[in-house]
């Protein structure tokens, strides 16, 4: 064989050798990417699926609260209705005069009425 054909056949063995290693290098590397990507994917749905748990309880506490609210304030709404009717009915039945203290009744029925004030007022 002639000496410029076995450097040929070197070469060409050293440039496929090269060639080889650098596609499998490059598939290697494809493959290290892919598999960051998957794992950041996995990390970004596990993350959405806790702030889909998060926002589903909020959502409850915000609909228990409001639940709260609108039972409390139809409540102290109907407290007020009667204590306003029992106000007309005592001063109605027995009005005051212009140097009279308030009897036990009215006393009661003012003290009632402070009590739902403030408990109105309180948050």
């Amino acid at each position: 064989m002639k000496p410029w054909l076995t450097w040929a056949l070197a070469g060409v063995l050293v440039a496929g050798s090269f060639a080889s290693g650098w596609t499998v290098n490059g598939w290697r590397q494809e493959l290290v990417v892919s598999r960051l990507e998957t794992d950041a994917a996995t990390v970004k749905a596990t993350l959405a699926t806790e702030a889909r748990a998060d926002l589903a309880r909020y959502i409850d506490t915000l609909q228990l609260s409001s639940a709260n609210y609108l039972a409390a304030q139809k409540y102290q709404t109907g407290q007020i209705n009667t204590i306003i009717k029992d106000l007309k009915h005592v001063k109605d039945s027995a009005p005051l005069g212009a140097d009279c203290r308030p009897g036990d009744a009215r006393g009661l029925l003012l003290q009632r009425a402070i009590d739902t004030v403030n408990a109105t007022a309180a948050p």
